[in-house]
């Protein structure tokens, strides 16, 4: 069975794509990553023949609701490319919506892209990406979303020979609060303790490389900065700055920063007031202070690449697949 990977046609045909995905769907039988002793196996493949952000370089197979934890919404989708003839490097993508809201598959920025899109179009650049979902804060708080992001890691890591998957080059890709995680996933050098560090504890819940879209970094600065994000900060922390000062200290990744931090690419609009400039030049500034490889894309728009046409967005994501598929210095 054959499906064409048609970029923004998606977005009007959920309800197309939601049946297709049941027809498909790879599911684990309620184990989780304890009873899931193999990753199962491809049954669709994706030829990438209409790409908005990239032009397609391998065709690409795609795993919808992987099971990476026991959780409902510890799943993943896979996207890799078919038949790779050596192991690939690794992405795992996050999405945004504020730690609240959000889906593995849903539209990431202002032209309309969605993330099943992304998925698929880093895949057909040679990757193997795994965009994932993660408990979210309404019902778990902090530090549940992190836990799940470094579960996914290690659940990635320990099915490397499977997926054909170069585990020491596995990075995480993060947009907005998504990018929170993946700055998460490269500053922290342990896995945090809590019900999911049980679980693959023979692999390195830290990434090799991390690109952060447009991410807040210091929880604390930014509700300050960003008050009408007070709600959802308030949601995923259950505290504010002066009840539990320290909370918000251990919940920004900026104070996780170390001289072992996983190299990292920033991208951040100049007239972003969601998340903004100051908190992506404070975490860049952090890392050239620990002497840890940075590059900062500034661009001329907001939050979601409001304001950049789509040409514009695809020049950045070439520079993100530059980054990505470079070895580390």
């Amino acid at each position: 069975m054959r499906l064409i990977y048609p970029g923004r046609r998606w977005r009007s045909s959920w309800a197309l794509i939601a049946g297709f995905f049941i027809t498909l769907a790879l599911v684990a039988c309620g184990g989780g990553p304890s009873a899931s002793t193999s990753a199962p196996a491809p049954t669709a493949t994706a030829t990438a023949t209409f790409a908005n952000l990239f032009t397609p370089r391998y065709s690409v197979a795609m795993r919808p609701d992987v099971a990476y934890g026991s959780a409902p919404l510890e799943t993943l989708d896979l996207c890799a490319p078919d038949h790779p003839a050596a192991p690939l490097p690794g992405i795992v993508l996050i999405h945004g919506g504020s730690s609240t809201v959000g889906d593995k598959r849903a539209e990431f920025d202002v032209q309309g892209d969605t993330l099943t899109d992304l998925c698929m179009g880093l895949a057909s650049q040679g990757f193997v990406v795994a965009s994932i979902n993660y408990r979210l804060a309404h019902a778990d708080p902090w530090p549940a979303q992190v836990e799940d992001a470094q579960l996914a890691v290690r659940w990635l890591r320990g099915h490397a020979q499977e997926l054909n998957l170069d585990s020491a080059h596995l990075c995480s890709v993060g947009m907005s609060s998504g990018a929170y995680l993946a700055v998460f996933l490269g500053t922290l050098t342990k896995t945090l303790p809590g019900d999911r560090a049980g679980v693959y504890t023979d692999q390195s819940s830290q990434v090799a490389c991390v690109v952060d879209f447009y991410g807040p970094v210091d929880l604390a600065t930014w509700i300050k900065t960003s008050p009408d994000n007070q709600a959802e900060i308030f949601d995923l922390l259950r505290q504010t700055p002066a009840s539990n000062p320290k909370l918000y200290r251990e919940a920004s990744p900026l104070y996780a920063v170390s001289p072992s931090s996983a190299r990292m690419l920033i991208v951040q609009g100049t007239t972003d007031t969601e998340v903004p400039e100051t908190q992506s030049r404070a975490l860049e500034q952090a890392l050239q202070a620990d002497h840890v490889p940075v590059r900062y894309i500034s661009y001329n728009g907001g939050h979601v690449f409001a304001g950049l046409d789509e040409e514009q967005v695809r020049q950045i994501w070439g520079q993100v697949v530059a980054f990505l598929i470079s070895p580390a210095p």
